[in-house]
């Protein structure tokens, strides 16, 4: 898995977390950060399903001026957004907090590489908690 692979998956973890404990605005910067490493992987449509989930709780979100993910990053709003979120959560953080908060364990064990289809069902499974 490449970091962005690693990184999508971190994320999607930790906004899982975040919506079981009715943190939105966390969940919201998490998903969009997800949805940013997504693109950055071609899967456009997990990134959409991101920005679905942060429209469901928010839908006044800049996300939502965009019919998908990915032509809100092609915008300086998007982009600047990314940025400062990359900034505020720094992957070291998240992998900190991957770490602290599984005890070393996740609750389904991760995939170990992209190939076959349990880093899709993986995904899929971490989207549907967060609904």
């Amino acid at each position: 898995m490449d970091r962005h692979e690693e990184a999508l998956l971190d994320f999607l973890e930790l906004a899982a977390v975040s919506d079981q404990k009715k943190q939105y605005p966390s969940r919201d910067k998490l998903l969009l950060l997800a949805g940013w490493e997504a693109c950055q992987t071609g899967l456009l449509n997990v990134a959409d399903r991101c920005r679905d989930a942060i429209l469901k709780h928010n839908p006044q979100h800049l996300v939502g001026k965009y019919d998908r993910f990915h032509e809100m990053m092609k915008t300086e709003a998007g982009s600047s957004l990314i940025h400062q979120l990359e900034r505020q959560i720094s992957r070291e953080r998240v992998e900190f907090l991957l770490e602290e908060l599984s005890g070393g364990q996740t609750k389904t064990p991760r995939p170990s590489s992209t190939e076959g289809e349990g880093y899709h069902e993986f995904i899929d499974q971490l989207l549907a908690e967060i609904g």
